[in-house]
């Protein structure tokens, strides 16, 4: 059985999938379809499932299914930086599931452990000011411990722990460092930091992580790949740490520099270097 997420409810996407469903069901195949509104997670008995939308949409397809679960993505979103797949390729996709030409990359997923549960994110999570708590301007203040390690403290807008395969998400948004999807890392950075020496940081990802809500600072909130888990009052703590659980994304062409250049304009595009060295 193969799942189909539909993360975007515009006519040119449904249109797509449907395609797409009755090829799969052609050959053979059962599928799950779900809708972007759907809470109910997939089958436990899924072969993969077929993303359509963005980046966003996998995210959310992810906490819908077991961490056993491979993902194929088609970008019918904007960036895409998880897809493998354009809108226009719904035949070359349905070639590769029908020739098993399927490639997947095996990403490490973190915990976030916070007063109101544990939390399971592939890209991210990160604490910022609750401005439905206090919606007055105004930065936060957090203290960060790595392996129980005093780091620094932070008067920011907040700060993200993330994983290398959010790296390329709001962590590089916020001034972080590209990090290749093989290594064994996370990395922790401040947003907005009034401060001329806060940097961001990269440490092992065995080391366990600790945020804390200073006692003079504001309310905080808790995000988790975007989404709101939980929210942190003066002196409470978010514990971050690996989960020891993988997320099967799949990668048509598996050279990351390449892809940076394509989707996020890493590198030159002068002409000097075109990729085929």
């Amino acid at each position: 059985m193969i799942g189909v997420y539909l993360g975007k409810n515009d006519k040119e996407t449904f249109s797509a999938a449907e395609k797409l469903i009755s090829a799969l069901i052609s050959s053979g195949f059962t599928v799950e379809k779900k809708l972007s509104d759907e809470s109910s997670r997939f089958s436990e008995s899924l072969e993969f499932i077929i993303v359509f939308g963005g980046d966003g949409s996998v995210l959310k397809a992810i906490t819908l299914s077991n961490d056993k679960t491979p993902v194929v993505a088609i970008n019918t979103g904007n960036l895409g930086f998880l897809t493998s797949y354009n809108g226009d390729e719904t035949e070359k996709l349905i070639a590769d599931v029908k020739n098993n030409n399927l490639k997947f990359s095996k990403r490490a997923l973190i915990d976030v452990i916070t007063k109101d549960g544990t939390f399971s994110a592939l890209n991210d999570a990160f604490v910022l000011k609750d401005f439905n708590a206090d919606k007055a301007g105004g930065c936060v203040r957090l203290s960060l411990r790595v392996g129980g390690e005093y780091v620094d403290g932070y008067v920011a807008d907040g700060l993200i722990v993330s994983t290398p395969t959010g790296s390329t998400a709001y962590a590089l948004s916020a001034g972080g460092p590209v990090i290749t999807p093989t290594l064994k890392c996370l990395e922790a950075v401040p947003v907005c930091a009034h401060s001329l020496h806060a940097r961001p940081i990269v440490f092992p990802a065995s080391e366990e992580v600790k945020i804390t809500v200073d006692e003079l600072s504001k309310p905080c909130a808790v995000y988790a790949d975007g989404a709101l888990i939980s929210s942190l009052n003066a002196g409470e703590s978010v514990i971050i740490k690996e989960s020891g659980k993988t997320a099967d994304i799949c990668f048509a062409n598996d050279k990351f520099f390449d892809k940076l250049n394509k989707k996020l304009n890493y590198w030159s595009t002068t002409g000097e270097d075109d990729g085929k060295k």
